[in-house]
C-alpha cells in the first residue's frame, strides 16, 4: 500500500490495527475516573484495583469506563411509543365544570390574585 503523506499512514487501518497488537497497548481514554466518583473510591479502597492496570486478577482487563446513556424509554419490553401529530392539553379524566362551578372559581382566583397585589404592593 502507497501513502502519500505520514498523517495518511497515521490515520490508515493498517497503522491503528498494528499499533493495538503492540505489548503495552492502553487505549486513549476520553472519560477519566477521579477520586470523586464512588466507583473510583470503592475499586480502590475496597477492592484494592491499581489506577495504572486494568480490573481483574491479572489487571488484563478493561482499563477505562463504560460510557453510560439515560434510557428515556421507560415502558417496558415490547411496547411501542405512539408518536401523535397532535399535543392534547387536557387529559380526558379532567371533570367538566358547571356553569356555578366556574363563576364560583373564577371569583376565588379573583380574590387570590387581589390579596396577592395587596402583600406585593404594601
Amino acid at each position: 500500500m502507497d501513502f502519500h503523506s505520514k498523517e495518511e499512514h497515521l490515520s490508515s487501518t493498517i497503522h491503528i490495527v498494528s499499533e493495538r497488537k503492540q505489548e503495552g497497548y492502553k487505549p486513549k481514554s476520553f472519560y477519566k475516573l477521579t477520586s470523586e466518583h464512588i466507583g473510583y473510591r470503592i475499586l480502590k479502597n475496597n477492592m484494592g484495583w491499581n489506577e495504572d492496570g486494568g480490573l481483574g486478577k491479572d489487571e488484563q482487563g478493561r482499563s477505562t469506563p463504560i460510557k453510560v446513556s439515560i434510557k428515556q424509554d421507560k415502558l417496558g419490553i415490547g411496547n411501542k411509543v405512539q408518536k401523535s401529530s397532535t399535543q392534547t392539553v387536557s387529559s380526558p379524566t379532567t371533570p367538566k365544570l358547571s356553569k356555578r362551578q366556574k363563576l364560583y372559581l373564577k371569583h376565588t382566583l379573583k380574590k387570590r390574585e387581589e390579596r396577592i397585589k395587596e402583600i406585593v404592593y404594601k
